[in-house]
């Protein structure tokens, strides 16, 4: 049982709220993680897409082993994360950081999705779906190209993205 403030909402996930842009990541303790969850999420941003299978997705790129943290945030944090850790000054879509063999964390920005959806010709929830696969890909170890763009496709399908 763990001794978190934030009490699990959901099987094998954490949920974060909090409305403070600014809010700190998960890496740097803002967070409740008791070690037995393999996928927590957490959000500082009010929309987000809530009915998406972030968990069976994750399990099925990755493993059910693999630990991850996926964060909705805003356009700010993820301007800072990206200058931080990439040395890049544009807002990004998706983040992904792995942190060892088996774990590792991503960063989803629904403004900038909800923005982009359309000229994809998916919804904001089926793009950001689509985000986050892209992101446990990077996270498995494939790089930009058309062995990802067919995993992409396929997983897509298979939960049915649009």
């Amino acid at each position: 049982m763990s001794n978190c403030s934030n009490s699990a909402k959901y099987k094998n996930q954490s949920v974060v709220d909090d409305d403070n842009p600014l809010q700190k990541s998960p890496q740097n303790g803002d967070f409740c993680y008791d070690g037995t969850m393999s996928f927590s999420l957490a959000y500082t941003v009010r929309t987000y897409p809530k009915t998406l299978p972030f968990q069976k997705m994750k399990d099925d790129v990755l493993s059910s082993s693999y630990h991850l943290t996926l964060t909705f945030i805003g356009p700010h944090r993820a301007r800072s994360l990206n200058t931080t850790y990439r040395k890049k000054t544009y807002v990004p879509n998706v983040l992904s950081f792995p942190l060892d063999d088996t774990h590792g964390e991503i960063y989803i920005t629904p403004e900038v999705a909800s923005r982009e959806a359309k000229r994809f010709g998916m919804t904001p929830r089926g793009y950001m779906g689509y985000l986050f696969i892209h992101g446990l890909l990077h996270l498995k170890g494939y790089g930009h190209g058309a062995t990802m763009e067919k995993a992409e496709k396929r997983y897509c399908t298979k939960y049915h993205l649009r």
